[in-house]
């Protein structure tokens, strides 16, 4: 009988709010031979997005039985009479080695090791306009290092300007990216994930 392996993930999220509560959230939650995580960004900033991001993150752990195209757009739904947000969410299947991503907005999602990828985002606005959001598969290899950050992180940092990146642990990419390249005038999240 063969046996069955199943890939390790470290996580770790960081974030600098602007105000007292953060407008973005992230989440991660990991099963047997499965993890499911991503961002959302409430429009705006401060109180009123993060009402919008809890309520989205809260809809989003409540529907993990759909598949991702379906959640995106039930969440599109959901959100609908509200300021509206963005979001992105992956989930990783363990055993086959392979992450599947669904995104709408301006959120960043990187990959780093084996290859070197940014994934496409559907443009648009949940809750007030967004085209059918498109899936993306990627294989995934030990050393692997997943990158998703909120627009509150500049999005011209690379490796020239993180060198070490690669070799991290996730909670030293984390709050490293948060402390390097967190702008000054809105909420910044970031949720890094390491293969193992």
């Amino acid at each position: 009988m063969a046996i069955k392996q199943v890939l390790k993930v470290d996580y770790a999220i960081a974030e600098k709010p602007l105000e007292s509560v953060n407008g973005d959230q992230a989440f991660f939650q990991q099963h047997d031979e499965s993890a499911f995580f991503g961002i959302v960004d409430g429009a705006g900033h401060g109180q009123d997005a993060n009402e919008i991001a809890t309520i989205a993150c809260e809809f989003l752990k409540e529907n993990t039985h759909l598949e991702l195209t379906a959640m995106m757009q039930a969440l599109h739904v959901h959100l609908k009479g509200s300021r509206g947000g963005v979001a992105i969410i992956c989930k990783i299947d363990l055993v086959a080695a392979q992450i599947n991503c669904v995104g709408v907005g301006n959120i960043e999602m990187r990959m780093f090791g084996s290859q070197t990828k940014r994934f496409v985002l559907t443009p648009g606005v949940l809750g007030y306009d967004i085209r059918t959001p498109q899936h993306q598969t990627t294989d995934l290899n030990v050393g692997d290092v997943l990158v998703m950050h909120s627009d509150g992180i500049s999005k011209v940092f690379d490796l020239y300007d993180y060198p070490d990146l690669p070799w991290d642990d996730a909670k030293t990419i984390a709050t490293t990216i948060i402390d390097r390249f967190g702008k000054s005038n809105d909420d910044a999240t970031t949720l890094v994930v390491r293969i193992a």
